[in-house]
C-alpha cells in the first residue's frame, strides 16, 4: 500500500513496508516512464500520515506510529538515508501520531499531533549538512488536538490546531475551531 509521495531532490514513495527513491537514470535528465531509476532506501514502512518537507529533507512516521523518521539527503551518494529522531525519546509520541506540521520561523519546530490529542514538538537546529541539535517537548491543551496547520507570516509562522472536546452527556459532538497563534 502506498502511503505517501514526497517530492524532494528525488521523488520519495512511502509504502507500508518500504521507502523508495525514484529519479531519472542519468543526472540532469528529466524523469520519464522510460528513464527511471528506482532504489530501495529502507524497509521501515510508513503510517498513512502526510509527511513534511524541511528544505531538501523530509520527515515521516514509521508504520508503528510512534517513531519519527528523517529522510536526509546525502550528496556523496546522491540519495537519501533514514535517521530515527525518536531514538532517545521513544515515549514522546504516546500511542501514535496522526498529523504533522512544520514551523520554520523563528526556529524549526515539527508538530506531531498524537492519537491521544496531545502534541509532541520536535525543535531542530536544521542545516543542509546535518542536524546539529534537536530536542522534544510535549504540548497539552484543554481540548483534544485533532490536526495542525502552519501558516507563514512575515516574521514568524503561526501554528493553528483543530481541537475537539469530549461529547456532552446528551451524546452530541462539538468541534472547536483552532487554538492558534504564535507559539
Amino acid at each position: 500500500q502506498t502511503n505517501f509521495l514526497l517530492p524532494l531532490q528525488n521523488m520519495i514513495i512511502g509504502t507500508s513496508g518500504s521507502e523508495l527513491s525514484i529519479k531519472a537514470s542519468a543526472i540532469g535528465e528529466i524523469l520519464t516512464p522510460t528513464n527511471v531509476s528506482l532504489k530501495s532506501m529502507g524497509s521501515f514502512g510508513s503510517k498513512p500520515v502526510e509527511p513534511v518537507r524541511i528544505d531538501q529533507d523530509g520527515l515521516f512516521i514509521h508504520r508503528d506510529g510512534v517513531t519519527s523518521l528523517l529522510l536526509r539527503y546525502s550528496g556523496g551518494v546522491e540519495d537519501y538515508s533514514i535517521e530515527k529522531l525518536t531514538e532517545l525519546a521513544g515515549h514522546i509520541l504516546g500511542t501514535g501520531c496522526r498529523a504533522l506540521g512544520v514551523q520554520r520561523q523563528p526556529e524549526t519546530y515539527v508538530w506531531h499531533v498524537r492519537e491521544d490529542g496531545q502534541v509532541a514538538v520536535l525543535n531542530m537546529e536544521h542545516t543542509a549538512e546535518d542536524i546539529s541539535s534537536y530536542g522534544w517537548s510535549r504540548y497539552v491543551s484543554q481540548g483534544l488536538v485533532e490536526d495542525v496547520a502552519v501558516l507563514p507570516e512575515d516574521d514568524e509562522d503561526s501554528v493553528y490546531f483543530i481541537t475537539g472536546y469530549s461529547p456532552p452527556k446528551d451524546g452530541t459532538a462539538r468541534k472547536s475551531g483552532g487554538i492558534g497563534g504564535r507559539w
